[in-house]
């Protein structure tokens, strides 16, 4: 099994973060020729990746981009507008910074979608006028035709939407949130089910149903706050009770709420309370053990936690479950008992037929000193103790853009045929389990301890 990952991130970052590896400034001709190493690497050159190994240590070039680019651009402050090339047009934006915002420190930031018949302006002027910009955060307020935030089109105008903020602003990962009304409220339901390792937290409002509905149950652990209008006529709040009920089943952090007498439009007056429970969750945290489901319509993003699957292409438009979980051998250091593990164990669990399945553990899940076992589809595929592989950053920067998660850690896999597993019977199994939980949560609570 080959400690390695794939290919690169935007170079001019990259390479400024890495020249703050020297106690000195770096001549402008090795500046230019790491730029161009940078730039192979992005077409997948093995000869400047190994170039960018023999510069920096893995463990350095993390630090070195966590801690940041010495020269940020220089974006403005205050309400910002725009256009961003996505899905094939030009999408107008407002981004509205902190007039104190200094790339001296990371920023959280909260994305909020608009509805349908609404726009930028109404999102960022009129529903937020306060209570978010004034306590410190990056607001950002992208475009979409007919708030359609829920398509592939939709999807793709959202995150090159964060992607441009976050190459021109410093944004922390760990406090980025999301929310909407409306038809925003349904993109942001698409957000939180097909990217939850990306939130700190979702605010879906007054939102239509995302279909079909099972998704939900993505969320895992993300911290959730719906919200409806007890009288609405135009979406009726048994679209947010019937979310409420599946994201209840995979017991996430759910706040929800019907406000008595209100209709569908309420976020100017209510996002001050919505501001407040945003700055109230604590930072975004991997989750140890996940259970996710693909759209049939599309195919699934790269990087799905903390694992890589590769699919056939086409995509074959046909849902599939990705399924994940470590035990840290840590756990017998804090906690002491028969069942714990000696080792890291990490199962897997892919339906379909995936070419490639990568492991980039993130150092909060495990104990990366100790040996690490893991298990594909019944299958153990490697027991030993993982080196550091600047691949793995560069893997892990090409994919997220996100300096609060590059494990320098990779674990490639390779499926083989006896390895599938079919969509039903990881349905059957979900299902199972969740049942076992839900019978679980009473004893547990009678006992004053948690359900496993």
């Amino acid at each position: 099994m080959n400690v390695h990952c794939g290919w690169f991130a935007p170079g001019a970052l990259l390479a400024i973060a890495l020249l703050t590896l020297n106690a000195a400034p770096a001549p402008a001709e090795d500046e230019r020729s790491l730029r161009e190493e940078i730039a192979r690497a992005e077409q997948g050159d093995e000869a400047a990746l190994q170039a960018l190994r023999d510069r920096a240590a893995p463990e350095q070039l993390v630090s070195a981009l966590r801690e940041g680019p010495e020269a940020w651009p220089d974006s403005p402050v205050g309400r910002v507008e725009g256009h961003i090339q996505a899905a094939g047009r030009a999408n107008p934006f407002i981004l509205r910074v902190p007039e104190d915002y200094t790339p001296e420190r990371a920023w959280p930031l909260h994305i909020s979608l608009h509805g349908g018949g609404r726009s930028p302006e109404v999102n960022c002027d009129q529903h937020w006028r306060e209570g978010l910009v004034d306590r410190g955060l990056i607001l950002l307020c992208p475009g979409d035709v007919r708030g359609n935030w829920w398509t592939w089109w939709g999807e793709e105008t959202l995150m090159a939407a964060l992607r441009y903020v976050r190459e021109r602003y410093r944004v922390d990962g760990d406090r980025t949130s999301i929310g909407g009304a409306s038809l925003g409220g349904q993109g942001t339901w698409m957000a939180a089910t097909r990217y939850p390792w990306l939130w700190r937290a979702a605010t879906p409002r007054c939102a239509v149903l995302l279909r079909p509905e099972r998704l939900l149950r993505n969320v895992g652990a993300l911290p959730l706050y719906i919200v409806h209008g007890a009288e609405d006529v135009l979406v009726p709040p048994a679209a947010s009770r019937r979310a409420r009920s599946q994201v209840e089943a995979v017991g996430a952090r759910l706040r929800y709420e019907e406000l008595p007498d209100i209709g569908h439009s309420f976020m100017a007056v209510h996002n001050p309370a919505v501001a407040d429970w945003l700055l109230s969750q604590p930072p975004r945290t991997p989750q140890a053990a996940f259970a996710y489901e693909t759209m049939g319509d599309r195919p699934p993003p790269d990087r799905i936690h903390w694992l890589r699957v590769g699919w056939p292409t086409p995509w074959q438009g046909r849902a599939q479950m990705v399924r994940g979980h470590v035990r840290s051998a840590a756990e017998c250091d804090w906690s002491p008992s028969e069942s714990c593990p000696e080792v890291n164990e990490v199962e897997l669990e892919v339906t379909g037929a995936p070419t490639r399945v990568t492991l980039l553990l993130p150092e909060p899940l495990w104990e990366p000193t100790r040996p690490l076992r893991v298990t594909y589809n019944g299958r153990v595929v490697f027991t030993g103790v993982l080196e550091p592989s600047a691949r793995a950053v560069v893997q892990s920067w090409r994919d997220l853009h996100d300096p609060t998660l590059l494990p320098p850690w990779s674990l490639e896999i390779e499926p083989q045929p006896g390895d599938a597993r079919t969509w039903e019977k990881g349905v059957r199994e979900r299902e199972a389990r969740e049942s076992f939980q839900r019978r679980q949560r009473p004893e547990a609570a009678r006992r004053g301890g948690r359900a496993p």
